[in-house]
């Protein structure tokens, strides 16, 4: 019995020191490629951005607003995870100026494409029951054309109906570590040693020629596969000027109401920081040169040239280091551009 016992800890030892270390090494509360990816993890990194995330909360959600009191807003923000609804967020920074009052739109039931959610929203009762002067549409660059070519107008709701369906806030569920880490860690470190440019888990890892982020991956670039993938979409003139043409449609479509388009394109975290990769053999992306040539019918915020300047300018963490989404230093710089544009400065 004693040698049973003696051979089953001796099999189960090397499954329980690799589990111990990728505990140590490896997190899921950290950023969305430094999780996919399984990235060796940065306890300190995040700790900067804790100040930001503290911001009082002042913009309202769709889903929470009281609609026989709350009827007017400066602005309707209709987006992705790049408009989430965070302390940080570029909505609550706007929502910090007093004299804007913002309105996040949260309804799932007019799908997830910008162009039938406006044109739903047209079409049904909802600006005539709450007044805007803005409607914002955000969307990731990579989704931004296949938004703009698969519209399919026609469908309507109403303000009533829009309430009737609110969903409730489901309880966060605890973070659970997962017994795949357990292989795919070790075994992603050691493939990229051999591979350092190319893809591994849906995420590629690019050298920088400079530090423009802080923490242990300074100088090292996490991007997710879509954003080389997608390059065909992005960069295709024919496709870019599909869309532009359907945010005109739209443009005009809220002018009749009176109300004005801001439209806020969310740079792929590989655009922005391509230029600082050491010996780069991926594309040029050219989508917003492309945008920035067409002619507009709405407000355009150039967060490209933004926040490019702004990392020229010598900032650093601009988007995060272990995450595909830009940081508080960046929602900050982008409710001011929005500010400017809504002439409330």
């Amino acid at each position: 019995m004693k040698d049973f016992i003696k051979e089953t800890l001796l099999f189960f030892l090397p499954v329980l020191l690799l589990s111990a270390y990728v505990a140590m090494s490896y997190s899921l509360t950290e950023g969305d490629l430094v999780k996919t990816g399984y990235f060796h993890k940065d306890n300190t990194y995040r700790k900067q951005f804790e100040e930001a995330y503290h911001t009082p909360i002042r913009h309202r959600e769709l889903s929470d607003i009281d609609t026989t009191k709350e009827t007017e807003f400066d602005i309707l923000v209709i987006g992705d995870s790049f408009s989430v609804s965070s302390p940080a967020g570029y909505k609550n920074r706007l929502a910090q100026t007093d004299s804007v009052k913002v309105l996040g739109f949260n309804y799932k039931g007019l799908g997830d494409n910008y162009f039938d959610i406006v044109d739903g929203l047209l079409n049904g009762d909802f600006f005539d029951k709450i007044k805007i002067d803005y409607v914002l549409v955000q969307s990731v660059e990579r989704y931004f054309v296949f938004y703009g070519t698969t519209a399919n107008y026609g469908r309507s709701a109403n303000l009533s109906q829009m309430i009737k369906e609110r969903v409730a806030k489901k309880p966060t569920k605890p973070v659970r570590f997962s017994a795949n880490a357990i292989l795919k860690y070790p075994y992603y470190s050691i493939i990229r040693k051999i591979k350092k440019d190319g893809l591994v888990s849906k995420v590629y890892c690019f050298d920088l020629d400079k530090d423009v982020f802080s923490g242990r991956r300074a100088s090292q670039l996490l991007v997710y596969d879509e954003d080389i993938k997608y390059f065909d979409e992005k960069n295709s003139v024919e496709k870019v000027a599909i869309l532009n043409d359907q945010l005109n449609k739209i443009a005009n479509g809220l002018k009749e109401r009176g109300i004005k388009l801001i439209v806020l394109p969310a740079p792929d975290k590989y655009d922005l920081y391509c230029d600082h990769i050491i010996n780069n053999k991926q594309e040029e992306p050219l989508f917003f040169p492309i945008l920035d040539e067409l002619p507009k019918d709405y407000i355009y915020i150039d967060s490209y040239q933004i926040l490019k300047n702004a990392i020229a300018n010598g900032k650093k963490d601009i988007y995060f280091a272990d995450d595909t989404h830009w940081s508080p230093w960046a929602t900050e710089i982008i409710a001011g551009e929005i500010l400017k544009n809504m002439k409330y400065e």
